[in-house]
């Protein structure tokens, strides 16, 4: 009885630390993307996150995921990952369009059978690249593909390790 006790207080401690102010979060789960969005659904979380540079196609991709949930930012930069605010735009526009410019993906679980997926429709990102870091925040409106529902998703991600993978560079 006592195991089961002290194991259900160790649930709710690290339950309470993570739901808590968004610090306790963020350092527990190391490099993370916080996401809060509202509109036909609202909701809020906090994403491990990475960032891949791709120096050949000159685009970085922030990815926040967690079972189900996600959230992508695709950076299609001019030269390099400069400091600046860049429209997010529907990816369809940015990806043979003008640079610097992103685009944005999101899913989660809507519900117990239902995945919700929304694409940037535009919005703008702040990028604040440092020494081999990247930190940023953006806002977007959302839409899901042959929908007129909408939502608003504001977001951060801070001091993401700036890696060069080729796996996953367009």
């Amino acid at each position: 009885m006592a195991v089961v006790v002290l194991l259900t207080a160790i649930g709710g401690g690290a339950w309470w630390g993570l739901r808590g102010n968004g610090g306790a979060a963020t350092s527990l789960l190391g490099p993370a993307l916080t996401l809060t969005w509202k509109g036909k659904f609202a909701g809020a979380v906090t994403l491990p996150a990475t960032v891949n540079w791709c120096p050949g196609s000159r685009v970085a991709i922030v990815e926040g995921l967690s079972n189900d949930t996600g959230f992508v930012l695709v950076v299609h930069a001019a030269d390099s990952l400069a400091k600046g605010t860049l429209s997010i735009l529907p990816h369809e526009f940015v990806a043979n369009g003008p640079r610097p410019a992103a685009s944005a993906a999101m899913r989660w679980p809507a519900d117990s059978v239902t995945l919700a997926g929304y694409r940037g429709q535009n919005g703008l990102l702040e990028l604040v690249p440092g020494d081999r870091l990247l930190s940023g925040t953006f806002t977007a409106r959302m839409q899901p593909p042959m929908s007129l529902d909408t939502i608003s998703v504001t977001g951060a991600f801070r001091n993401l390790k700036i890696e060069s993978r080729a796996v996953g560079c367009p």
